[in-house]
């Protein structure tokens, strides 16, 4: 068993090689094999399986921002089935507008009809593209909001993961301009992300954290306090003195830079210094226990959640150049226009600032884009999967007795999934409004697209 509720890559070879009595030194099926026929059971089975209950598991969001005459926008790549569970025109001000599907034949008549505008209602299906009718042929406003079933990531054996184990971040001093009263801001307890309307991210806290300022000055430090000294390598060991004396966080100086070790990924940094007296590292850098050599400069990577329901945190980040570094990788950061916190105060694009984009926590790992070590079903049906494995595998075998043995199993474990997985609130059921009735109408506010 496990040490965990869920099964890694790993711990779902042995299951299988366990349950089947594969001896150990046998070479028809090796561990990826085992793997390749639970990734075909997956998407064949598991995840349809789950899916007809309509609880809203692999439901993903993605923001498109809108263009100018710009009418065709691709559906998500990841997508199951290439299709879409709902979409909406959102505007500016995040308000949802529900659009309506038309035929594609009937273009012309919305063309006519409505003309061009930025009124964005309707749209049509083409080929694996969303297509806006009337046609966009000038500004145009806010964002269409795709909702589509994620396609989950294929299983590879654990050593193909680097988990993280930490974050860092690394402070450069110059002293030829860093200035009196010059300071760096550590604030903690950033722990949400959200994209609005335009596709940008805005963070919130649960409650207002309190910020760790410390300032740079000429004279003799006090509380919070850092001399510049009189070379760039004495200021940064100053600053780092600093941060172990204080004791929230760990800091090691080497020659003029400082590097900051932090485990909420969530922290942000910043700096009054706007003349690269203080530089912040650009990117988040993540600390793994190690790096697989599937993972290189360059690569397109997921982020994935180990605990919990383990799915894709963020997927399709592009490694840079030089992102590997040691056990450290550097995920690019995305342009941050303004992000504000519970207490109401905006982090000022203008000032030097470092927040991760990534909602990501120690323990969870990096892979390959589209692949993971954890089944991304529910923890509480991995074993199901196994199962089904065991099956696939004696019908490949030939073993026709066992495969009935293991099919009337696999029968008992599925009429006890719906226990486990369907109606996720059972104290709350689902009231169900017919979509365009008088009764739904009526529930509605001031602001309607009736169009």
């Amino acid at each position: 068993m496990p040490v965990n509720p869920w099964y890694t890559s790993d711990e779902l070879v042995a299951a299988v090689q366990r349950k089947i009595a594969f001896p150990l030194s046998q070479n028809t099926f090796q561990e990826q094999d085992i793997l390749d026929f639970a990734n075909e059971e997956m998407m064949i089975a598991q995840v349809p399986s789950v899916m007809e209950f309509h609880q809203e598991y692999y439901v993903e969001t993605a923001m498109l921002p809108l263009q100018s005459n710009i009418s065709s926008y691709p559906i998500p790549n990841r997508a199951i089935g290439n299709k879409l569970r709902d979409i909406f025109y959102v505007d500016n001000n995040n308000n949802f507008v529900e659009m309506t599907r038309v035929n594609a034949d009937d273009r012309a008549f919305f063309q006519a009809n409505i003309a061009s505008s930025n009124s964005v209602y309707k749209f049509f299906l083409q080929g694996n593209d969303i297509v806006v009718t009337p046609a966009i042929t000038e500004e145009v406003y806010g964002s269409l909001m795709m909702v589509y079933f994620i396609r989950p990531n294929q299983l590879v054996p654990n050593d193909n993961a680097a988990t993280i184990t930490g974050f860092q971040e690394t402070i450069t001093i110059n002293n030829s301009f860093i200035n009196n009263n010059d300071t760096i801001t550590i604030t903690p307890g950033l722990i949400g992300l959200f994209f609005n309307s335009n596709g940008f991210p805005n963070y919130y806290a649960n409650s207002a954290p309190t910020p760790l300022v410390f300032t740079a000055v000429t004279g003799t430090p006090s509380t919070d306090q850092f001399q510049i000294g009189a070379t760039s390598t004495i200021t940064a060991s100053n600053l780092a003195n600093l941060i172990n004396t204080d004791g929230t966080y760990t800091a090691i100086a080497s020659g003029p830079v400082v590097t900051l070790y932090y485990s909420q990924n969530q922290t942000s940094f910043q700096t009054s210094n706007t003349t690269n007296g203080i530089v912040l590292s650009t990117g988040v850098q993540v600390i793994v226990n190690s790096v697989p050599s599937q993972i290189t400069n360059g690569s397109v990577v997921d982020v994935l959640q180990t605990d919990g329901a383990h799915k894709a945190l963020a997927i399709d980040i592009k490694l840079g150049k030089n992102a590997i570094s040691g056990n450290v990788i550097q995920l690019p950061v995305i342009q941050i226009p303004q992000a504000a916190i519970a207490s109401g105060v905006p982090i000022t694009p203008s000032i030097p600032t470092n927040l991760s984009p990534y909602n990501m926590s120690v323990g969870d790992y990096i892979c390959l884009a589209t692949k993971c070590i954890i089944p991304e079903i529910p923890t509480d049906i991995h074993i199901s999967l196994i199962e089904r494995t065991c099956s696939r595998i004696l019908a490949a075998m030939g073993d026709t007795q066992g495969m009935q043995v293991q099919e009337a199993k696999i029968q008992q474990v599925e009429k006890n999934q719906g226990t486990l997985i369907d109606n996720r609130v059972e104290g709350s059921p689902m009231k169900v409004l017919a979509r365009h009735s008088l009764a739904r109408f009526g529930k509605m506010g001031p602001r309607r697209n009736l169009s």
